[in-house]
């Protein structure tokens, strides 16, 4: 799943994990699948895996860098339930990704 402030994809497993189904929400309403894609792989998770308080999971990044705008949110498996990673733009211009925790907790961030 990636969420910004237009749209939110939402990929979804099926066949065992082997394809995705994907769906767009625009303006609160959920649009009509695109053609399946096989291939898949990865880790995956479940609805429940998702603990999502924006306020919490924002808290590190925002802290360590108040300057930096989030630009969107991704859900993503991490083999063992859901990790959050923050599409961000710091002032001068650069990118990041910062992979944190549901409590805020930063892991990594890496310029993209």
């Amino acid at each position: 799943m990636t969420s910004n402030a237009q749209f939110t994809n939402v990929f979804v497993a099926v066949a065992d994990a082997t394809a995705v189904d994907a769906y767009v929400f625009i303006d609160g309403e959920l649009q009509p699948p695109a053609p399946r894609q096989g291939g898949a792989s990865g880790n995956t998770f479940s609805a429940a895996d998702v603990d999502f308080d924006p306020s919490l999971v924002l808290s590190g990044a925002t802290q360590d860098l108040p300057e930096s705008d989030i630009d969107a949110i991704s859900v993503i498996g991490n083999g063992v339930g859901a990790t959050y990673v923050l599409a961000a733009t710091s002032p001068e211009g650069g990118f990041l990704d910062i992979v944190v925790g549901p409590e805020g907790q930063v892991f990594s961030v890496d310029p993209v």
